[in-house]
């Protein structure tokens, strides 16, 4: 049988899955930042609320204390998130100053082509 010496066994092909774009995935982060906006700020009020019933509620100090653990483990997720989100717009500028060039470098070529036909062109003529 097929890995039976210890070899690895050959998967089934699949067919590529489309990739997103670098816009697609800043905008895919850029909602989860918000999401993440929308629980850290709700971490926050839930927080103080449980801050708020502490004279009354035995319970409520610990309340506290995990929402605003939860609010900080939201922060640093986000903060993760816009990390990312920064160096996929660094990317995306890349690619375009390479397009750029590309774009230079071939415009370079077809003027170099030219100037060398006229330059053919002048010496047969003289």
């Amino acid at each position: 049988p097929p890995g039976a010496m210890g070899g690895k066994q050959s998967q089934p092909q699949q067919p590529p899955e489309a990739r997103p774009t670098l816009q697609e995935a800043a905008a895919k982060i850029d909602d989860q930042v918000s999401t993440l906006e929308l629980k850290i700020q709700k971490a926050d009020n839930e927080a103080k609320q449980w801050v708020a019933k502490a004279s009354t509620n035995a319970t409520a100090k610990a309340r506290a204390m995990q929402c605003l653990k939860m609010k900080k483990q939201y922060e640093q997720q986000r903060d993760q998130l816009m990390n990312t989100q920064f160096n996929m717009t660094n990317m995306a500028f890349q690619q375009e100053q390479a397009e750029v060039t590309a774009t230079a470098i071939a415009a370079m070529q077809a003027g170099r082509d030219k100037m060398k036909a006229q330059q053919d062109k002048i010496n047969v003529e003289a």
